[in-house]
């Protein structure tokens, strides 16, 4: 069938939105831009890097779809547009977090960018939570532990923004504290007027694109609270959903706190590991 020569805006927002192969346009963008206009550099730009989101799992076509971005890009309108887009996508990724994954205001603008690597020790951190957040298959556990302070909660709440960024459902992760795990569920038991339940509670929580558990052990915790988090990170494990722990606890006492069936799971799955955040708090400290 012949394509059109000339379209509407309509017909282009259903162009780019309808269900296809990353980069096989149904219009072509030569049917809407003259060839080396500014139009032409930023419709190619915004369909490479969705197509790049579409393409995460093949990183070789990934490698490819960025060789042609960064050639329009040498530009100064290219690398003015991108660097306008970036900002949009970080700022309304961000945005999202706070609205469907109850980020909390403190850590909003807390990115991977954002956290400060200065010994082998924070890079490792950085480096595994990194690649669990990027990888949109990994059904990794990760459990951030050491004294407060050392940036556990930002690198959570980093790789719960990048989420973000890459996955436009509305499922796609959520920040939660294990007390207030347990607290949703008591107080379903006196809410049935709202139709919240335990079991539609821990539903949600298990289904989560990347769940993000902080405080594990705090107080050492009630049977309730200890029976509700391993419901939760059970159900995700069979799921293969990932999953971020963090503690102020050390090993001994999380297992204590959070049982032997979330610290086994914590060896199985690639990337799956404990890992110690033990230096000094950044809290309170000078900047120049």
């Amino acid at each position: 069938m012949d394509l059109p020569q000339r379209i509407t805006p309509q017909d282009l927002t259903n162009t780019i939105n309808s269900p296809r192969a990353p980069m096989e346009f149904p219009v072509h963008p030569a049917n809407i831009f003259e060839a080396g206009t500014y139009e032409w550099t930023e419709f190619e730009i915004r369909e490479l890097r969705r197509s790049q989101r579409e393409f995460d799992f093949d990183p070789e076509k990934v490698a490819r779809l960025q060789c042609r971005i960064e050639e329009l890009c040498a530009t100064e309108h290219g690398r003015k547009f991108l660097a306008r887009e970036e900002a949009i996508e970080i700022s309304c990724a961000w945005d999202r977090a706070k609205r469907e994954g109850g980020v909390k205001s403190r850590y909003i603008g807390k990115g991977l960018k954002e956290f400060e690597a200065p010994t082998k020790e924070h890079q490792r951190a950085k480096n595994a939570i990194e690649r669990m957040a990027m990888d949109r298959k990994s059904s990794a556990m990760v459990l951030l532990f050491g004294p407060p302070g050392t940036g556990k909660t930002h690198l959570a709440i980093a790789a719960l923004h990048h989420r973000f960024r890459i996955d436009q459902n509305r499922f796609a992760g959520e920040y939660i504290t294990a007390a207030e795990i347990a607290q949703e569920v008591r107080e379903s038991y006196n809410d049935e007027d709202h139709g919240a339940t335990e079991k539609g509670i821990l539903g949600r929580l298990m289904g989560r694109g990347l769940l993000v558990v902080d405080e594990v052990g705090a107080g050492l915790g009630s049977d309730h609270e200890r029976a509700m988090l391993n419901a939760v990170v059970c159900g995700r494990y069979n799921n293969l959903l990932p999953t971020i722990l963090i503690s102020n606890l050390g090993l001994d006492a999380i297992k204590l706190a959070a049982g032997d069936r979330i610290m086994d799971r914590l060896k199985e799955d690639q990337g799956s590991a404990a890992i110690p955040m033990a230096w000094a708090s950044w809290r309170g400290r000078k900047t120049t």
